[in-house]
């Protein structure tokens, strides 16, 4: 958005995602303040006690989305979070996890949920959803056989 069309914007009363997530964290706060120091103090120039709650009621706000941050970067780095991750050539023998995209007769397929050892994609459709529709099946061909 360009800065004159958000000063206008401004002008004209509207406000931006950003604003309106602002406030609501402003009011979340405000009644935070209200239900741990009463209403009359938040109508008094603000004391040194309530610049304190304040900055405590900032931090616990931000300490929770900072736990959660947290939390999802540990995930990420011992492998845990659920997302796609190619793992090659379908193989009969290996189960996949939820996430898992392999390549079957020139398509590719993702694993709807743990997938055990023999689940051939495309033949349970709980299991498996079709990504990338292949040119055509891939035929196999041994070149040992002889004619």
């Amino acid at each position: 958005m360009s800065e004159a069309k958000r000063i206008r914007d401004k002008a004209a009363g509207k406000r931006s995602a950003d604003d309106e997530a602002f406030i609501a964290e402003v009011r979340e706060v405000r009644q935070l303040l209200i239900d741990s120091n009463g209403f009359t103090d938040l109508l008094k120039p603000l004391s040194t006690r309530m610049v304190f709650d304040l900055l405590a009621e900032f931090h616990v706000i931000s300490r929770k989305t900072h736990e959660a941050a947290e939390a999802r970067i540990k995930a990420l780095e011992e492998g845990k979070v659920i997302g796609v991750k190619y793992a090659g050539t379908y193989q009969r023998a290996l189960p996949y996890q939820r996430g898992s995209c392999v390549t079957y007769q020139s398509s590719m397929w993702t694993a709807l949920a743990d997938v055990p050892e023999g689940i051939v994609p495309g033949n349970n459709a709980s299991l498996w959803q079709l990504s990338s529709k292949g040119d055509k099946p891939v035929t196999v061909t041994n070149p040992r056989a002889t004619k």
